[in-house]
């Protein structure tokens, strides 16, 4: 293995400028302009869009998605969720809510029209150095994981199951892709206990220690990283305060990852001797 960049904390200062750079490009200013039109949900709320319509993906009411250029086909039937009923209270004067009403939503796959704006998020293609990806399934397995490479993963790339402890990776990724995800799935295991109950800082986490194990690997993930951890923030601002304050648990599980690969390296080497 020769890797050309083996400097880990250099590394996450550049993933760190990368983002920055990114987030006030054109195309992701566009992409936020069009994320901030949709609501963020409550829990309980998610729970009802998850019990009516399991493969919703984007939600929104009627005249959002009539905003975006996008209509509501004929026929389709809403979402209901709970919205509130809010007033002005008569002895203080303040705003308060007196109950709730349940209202229409309809996901993207219910619409048509205009296409929405995508994170500029690109897929790695191209090869992996020979016999990583093995090498990375093998810390897993060394972690109590086994992994194995599915069709089909609901939209992601990979997806790490803390109770059946399984790791899964998508069958029609690109060689450098799998091991950029293996290695992603890797830093949640390391880092992440059962139901993390932080999701944007857990993908900040785990996507950050994916950009140094490529670095250390010679394979270049920005066009992924950089967008992937901004979508799992506000801004770029937001997305760099969460590096500085996990910056020591990625640094962390990336040299338990790069330690346990140059040790399946040596030994290789040994046996090949």
């Amino acid at each position: 293995m020769s890797p050309d960049f083996k400097n880990a904390k250099s590394a996450l200062a550049e993933i760190e400028a990368g983002i920055d750079e990114l987030a006030t490009s054109e195309g992701w200013v566009s992409y936020l302009k069009t994320a901030a039109k949709f609501h963020k949900y409550s829990m309980n709320n998610l729970m009802l869009i998850a019990m009516q319509r399991p493969d919703a993906t984007q939600v929104a009411g009627y005249n959002t998605w009539k905003n975006l250029g996008r209509q509501v086909m004929k026929g389709e039937a809403g979402i209901r969720i709970l919205a509130p009923m809010t007033g002005t209270d008569e002895e203080t004067g303040e705003q308060r809510t007196f109950g709730f009403r349940t209202v229409a939503v309809f996901d993207v796959s219910q619409t048509e029209g205009e296409g929405i704006v995508e994170p500029p998020v690109e897929l790695l293609s191209g090869e992996a150095p020979e016999g990583i990806y093995g090498s990375l399934v093998a810390i897993g397995a060394g972690l109590g994981y086994t992994t194995s490479k599915v069709d089909d993963i609901g939209g992601a790339n990979g997806e790490t199951n803390r109770s059946a402890k399984t790791i899964s990776i998508l069958s029609s990724s690109s060689p450098a892709q799998a091991v950029k995800t293996m290695a992603h799935e890797l830093g949640h295991v390391i880092l992440h206990g059962e139901g993390a109950s932080d999701r944007a800082r857990a993908e900040l986490e785990a996507e950050s220690v994916a950009f140094i194990i490529c670095r250390f690997l010679g394979i270049d993930s920005d066009d992924y990283s950089f967008g992937y951890v901004l979508t799992w923030s506000e801004n770029g601002e937001d997305a760099k305060a969460g590096l500085k304050e996990s910056a020591s648990r990625i640094l962390k599980a990336a040299d338990q990852i790069i330690k346990s690969l140059e040790t399946a390296e040596s030994q290789a080497e040994g046996a090949a001797a």
